[in-house]
């Protein structure tokens, strides 16, 4: 077995603090931490210690080195993820200082956004492409009219069971952001 790396504790205890007292879902914990894990080995942080010693040069240092190779919008998670990791060292007691101000605001321009919607044109086109003859085609065909018409998120209709539905009434159940739970009707 590879060595205990004594980072993982650190990570632990953040996704512990971040899951009990923010109340994040696993996904956006693990979104956290998948950002937090090379800030801590880049700036040698394994343990507690080495969190106290941390300084607003080192962190300004790590940011302007790596948000530049990458797009503005993952700067920008970076960023707030770091942002969010530091407010919680500050606030726990494990830096003295709040560090938060050394992080740059990245701001989304206004031409990287993605379109708000699809022309019923073209959304009819995909519709017609799935052979509904077939289980696989119908199974896409429904997919895809959840999507379209009732506006849900992939990661939303990926979660859906059969539990979920209610066919009596003619509704179903939909796992939203934050763990909330919005009636949909069929």
């Amino acid at each position: 077995t590879p060595p205990h790396d004594p980072r993982e504790d650190i990570l632990q205890a953040y996704s512990l603090y971040m899951e009990r007292k923010r109340g994040l879902a696993p996904s956006s914990i693990a979104s956290h931490v998948w950002f937090l894990r090379p800030f801590l080995q880049e700036l040698g942080i394994a343990t507690n210690a080495d969190v106290a010693r941390l300084s607003r040069c080192e962190v300004a240092r790590y940011v302007e080195r790596y948000a530049g190779d990458s797009s503005a919008t993952t700067a920008r998670i970076m960023c707030s993820r770091l942002r969010v990791f530091l407010r919680y060292l500050h606030a726990e007691g494990f830096i003295a200082v709040d560090l938060t101000a050394t992080l740059p605001s990245i701001r989304r321009t206004g031409d990287e956004r993605l379109p708000s919607f699809m022309p019923i044109e073209k959304v009819q086109r995909v519709l017609d492409c799935c052979d509904q003859s077939t289980a696989t085609g119908r199974r896409d065909y429904a997919i895809l009219m959840l999507l379209a018409r009732l506006g849900l998120r992939a990661c939303e209709v990926a979660r859906l069971s059969l539990d979920d539905f209610d066919w009596r009434v003619g509704q179903f159940a939909v796992r939203g952001k934050g763990r909330k739970i919005a009636t949909m009707p069929l």
